[in-house]
């Protein structure tokens, strides 16, 4: 019997504005690597990898930590993993995320994303949010018809 692969994708929000709640979303992240790994114990049948960015803004806007990695290879991260930097690139991260993992599912794969952010949005340049709504991998990859609560 071939196992299914389950893609975690995990996008993190490394701007200064993350100072304020910086300890619950570094406490976040590594609670969601906990899930993945109870997930992958509790249903060895399930193929559990983790894609995890960390995200600001500039030329180099987007830190992969993890890139579609066995759950079993990943460790928590830590505050070295983790500095927060400038500006929130944060449809940017989404769309280049969402468009990098696509090249690697296939179709009987499935992915979950997280997304830990304060929300803000003031330094994409390549995605907007009406981008990433109607971006029809969007929408299939995060596993609805229609991304809500972007303008």
């Amino acid at each position: 019997m071939k196992s299914q692969k389950i893609y975690n994708l995990v996008i993190l929000d490394a701007s200064g504005s993350m100072e304020s709640i910086y300890s619950q979303a570094l406490l976040g992240v590594n609670e969601t690597l906990a899930t993945i790994r109870m997930a992958q114990e509790e249903h060895p049948e399930l193929e559990q990898h983790v894609t995890l960015a960390s995200f600001s803004a500039g030329e180099h806007f987007l830190n992969r930590i993890y890139s579609a990695l066995p759950i079993a290879e990943a460790r928590n991260i830590t505050r070295e993993d983790y500095p927060l930097l400038g500006c929130t690139a944060l449809y940017d991260a989404m769309g280049t995320c969402i468009s990098e993992l696509q090249q690697k599912v296939n179709h009987d794969d499935r992915v979950l994303v997280t997304i830990i952010t304060d929300g803000y949005e003031n330094a994409s340049r390549t995605w907007s949010g009406k981008q990433i709504s109607n971006h029809p991998k969007s929408a299939v990859l995060c596993g609805q018809k229609n991304l809500t609560g972007y303008p």
